[in-house]
């Protein structure tokens, strides 16, 4: 009897699981980056790998150099728009860092977006 409470059990957490985790989905990658006098040049790929669109996508950038200070790192976020189910965008932020610096890597850090359903509602 606990066996088959066990596996009902982990056959339903698993299937809360997969309902959940399979909508929203956003895979990124920094494909590469370029520092100039005082800007870094970022070009990040984006793709909704889930099952419903994504609107007003936001990815957080951060950027981690080295300057006269020491290490440093700083921050910004890029507005990517909507993207529907395996939609792909590329595109580049600029990142200030100021001037004789050295750049060690460029990571995103964060992504957010609206998680509303196609009639725009929130929480439907």
């Amino acid at each position: 009897m606990k066996r088959i409470k066990l596996c009902a059990g982990l056959a339903l957490i698993l299937s809360a699981m997969f309902a959940c985790t399979l909508d929203y989905r956003l895979y990124f990658t920094v494909d590469n980056w370029n520092y100039n006098n005082d800007t870094c040049t970022v070009t990040y790929t984006i793709t909704n790998t889930g099952q419903k669109t994504l609107y007003d996508v936001e990815l957080g950038i951060t950027v981690n150099y080295t300057n006269s200070y020491g290490s440093q790192q700083t921050g910004s976020s890029v507005y990517c728009g909507n993207l529907s189910v395996l939609e792909t965008k590329s595109g580049t932020a600029a990142v200030y860092i100021g001037s004789g610096c050295t750049v060690s890597s460029v990571v995103i850090t964060s992504a957010g977006w609206n998680d509303s359903d196609e009639d725009n509602s929130i929480f439907n």
